[in-house]
C-alpha cells in the first residue's frame, strides 16, 4: 500500500527560520543520511510507491524522471518516517561556490556543481554552506552557467598553425587536449561563436603555407566532436574578425583582415540552419581587424580595439534586434591595442585583457554595460604581458584568458582566471593549455 504524505506544512527547520521552509514527513525506502538528496518513488521495480529514495544522476528514474525531489533533514533508517525538505533553504554543506547551480550527482544522494548527462537542477548556492532549493520542478538547464569551453587551433611560431583543441572544465579549472574536437585545417587567428547550449563554430584564420581560410568547423558540446560545416563557411577568406553571439539564434563575424588589409565585411551565422551569409548592416563603419568581441547582454555586443592600419581604442556596438553596427561614443578602451582577449558575464560587464600596440600588454579594461564605459581594472591584469590571447567565459562567475605570445617571442600556455565578483585575476596552472600557442579561438557552452 502506498505510504501517505503527511505534515505538508511550512515549519521551522534546523537550517532555516520559521515560515521559510516546506517540509514533509515520509517513510524512507532505504537508509538515508542527513542532507541526502531524495525523490519520492512512484512504484518503479524494486521500489515502494510513496517512499523516499536517494537520487542518482546515472539512473533516469532517479533523476530526470524523478518526482518531488528534496533533502533528508536527518538520518532515517529504512522503514522509519523522516522529514524531507522540498522547498526553502538547507544548510550544513561545505565548500559550495556562491551563485553556482546545484545538480543531482552520479553519487547516490549527492549533489554537484557540474551538470551531469541526466541533469536536474535542485538548487543554487547562496553561501558556501547553504542551498536555496529549487521548488519549480526538475530542470536540466540554467541560464548563465556553463560546463565547459574550448580553445581551438592557434600558432606555435613562424605562422605555423595548429589543429589541437583543448577543453576546459569550469567546475574544476582543468584543461586537457580533446583530439575529437581538433579543427579540420591547421590555423591561427580563427574566431569562435556559439549558441549557448549545443554547439559552437571555429571559422576563418591563417597559416603559413595554406594562407587565409574561410572554413567553419562545428564542435558539438555533448560529444566533443568537431565536424566541418561548409554551409557555415565565411563569405570570404579572412583572419582576425571579432566574434559575437546573440546566444540563442545567431552569431556574427565582424571585420577582419584579408591579405594584410583590414576590411569592413560582416557575416551572420544562423544557428538553427548552420548557414552563414553576409550581413551588410553589421559592417563596421571603418575597416577594422584584430578587434575584440564582447557579448553585452541580451540586446547588444561590442567590437572594440583592433587595427585600421594602425592600432585603435575605438568601439562599435551591434544591436541584435536590427543586425546594425554603429560607432559608439563613450566606450573607447583605455589604451590602443589589438589581438586582445574578451570575456563577459553576459549580464552587467565585460573585460578586455592583453593584446599589443607598440608593446605587448597585460592591462585589463572592464566595460560596464549600463553606462557603456571602459575603466582600467588593474586587479584583473594578466599575469604575463602577451598578445594573441583567447577568452572564454563560464557565465556569471568567471572567465579565462589563455595562451598568447610574449615580448620575448615565445609562446605561452598560461591561462589566467578572472573572478567577476571581485574583479581579480590570477594564473591558474591547472587550466594551462596542453600546447603553448598564440591566437587560438575560444568558444563556451554559454556563448560568452
Amino acid at each position: 500500500m502506498a505510504t501517505p504524505l503527511t505534515n505538508l506544512v511550512p515549519r521551522a527547520g534546523p537550517q532555516g527560520p520559521s515560515g521559510t521552509n516546506l517540509d514533509i514527513s515520509i517513510v524512507a525506502g532505504e537508509n538515508l543520511a542527513i542532507r541526502d538528496c531524495v525523490y519520492i518513488s512512484t512504484g518503479e521495480p524494486g521500489k515502494t510507491a510513496g517512499s523516499a529514495y536517494k537520487t542518482d544522476a546515472d539512473i533516469t528514474k532517479q533523476s530526470t524522471l524523478a518526482f518531488a525531489i528534496g533533502f533528508a533533514m536527518a538520518a532515517v533508517t529504512l522503514g522509519d518516517s523522516g522529514t524531507i525538505r522540498i522547498a526553502g533553504i538547507l544548510g550544513g554543506f561545505t565548500s559550495l561556490t556562491i551563485g553556482r547551480p546545484q545538480y543531482i550527482s552520479g553519487t547516490a544522494g549527492g549533489i554537484t556543481e557540474t551538470a551531469p548527462t541526466n541533469s536536474v537542477l535542485v538548487g543554487i548556492a547562496i553561501s558556501t554552506t547553504e542551498v536555496l532549493l529549487n521548488n519549480r520542478g526538475s530542470q536540466n538547464t540554467v541560464s548563465g552557467f556553463g560546463i565547459k569551453g574550448y580553445f581551438a587551433g592557434g600558432g606555435t611560431g613562424a605562422d605555423v598553425g595548429q589543429v589541437v583543441t583543448d577543453k576546459i572544465i569550469y567546475a574544476t579549472d582543468t584543461t586537457a587536449a580533446v583530439t575529437t574536437a581538433n579543427i579540420s585545417v591547421a590555423r591561427e587567428l580563427a574566431t569562435g561563436i556559439s549558441d549557448s547550449s549545443t554547439k559552437g563554430f571555429i571559422s576563418g584564420g591563417y597559416a603559413a603555407g595554406t594562407g587565409m581560410s574561410a572554413v567553419a568547423d562545428k564542435i558539438t558540446f555533448s560529444t566533443d566532436v568537431r565536424l566541418a560545416v561548409t554551409t557555415a563557411n565565411l563569405t570570404g577568406q579572412r583572419y582576425g574578425p571579432a566574434g559575437i553571439s546573440e546566444l540563442v539564434t545567431k552569431g556574427y563575424y565582424i571585420g577582419g583582415i584579408t591579405n594584410g588589409t583590414p576590411i569592413i565585411t560582416s557575416d551572420k551565422t544562423t544557428f538553427s540552419t548552420e548557414v552563414n551569409a553576409a550581413q551588410t548592416t553589421a559592417n563596421v563603419p571603418v575597416a577594422n581587424g584584430a578587434s575584440t568581441g564582447i557579448q553585452g547582454g541580451a540586446t547588444k555586443g561590442y567590437i572594440t580595439g583592433g587595427t585600421t592600419g594602425a592600432y585603435v581604442a575605438t568601439t562599435n556596438v551591434i544591436t541584435f534586434s536590427s543586425d546594425i553596427t554603429a560607432a559608439a561614443t563613450a566606450t573607447n578602451l583605455t589604451a590602443i591595442r589589438g589581438y586582445a582577449a574578451g570575456v563577459s558575464n553576459g549580464q552587467t560587464a565585460g573585460y578586455v585583457s592583453g593584446g599589443s600596440s607598440s608593446t605587448y600588454m597585460l592591462v585589463t579594461d572592464k566595460l560596464t554595460f549600463s553606462s557603456d564605459v571602459f575603466a582600467a581594472m588593474t586587479t584583473a591584469n594578466l599575469s604575463i604581458a602577451r598578445n594573441g590571447v583567447a577568452g572564454v567565459s563560464e557565465g556569471s562567475t568567471k572567465g579565462y584568458c589563455a595562451g598568447g605570445s610574449t615580448s620575448a617571442g615565445s609562446m605561452t600556455a598560461t591561462t589566467d582566471k578572472i573572478i567577476y565578483a571581485t574583479d581579480t585575476s590570477a594564473a591558474t596552472g591547472s587550466a594551462s593549455l596542453s600546447l603553448a600557442r598564440s591566437w587560438p579561438a575560444g568558444i563556451s557552452d554559454v556563448g560568452l
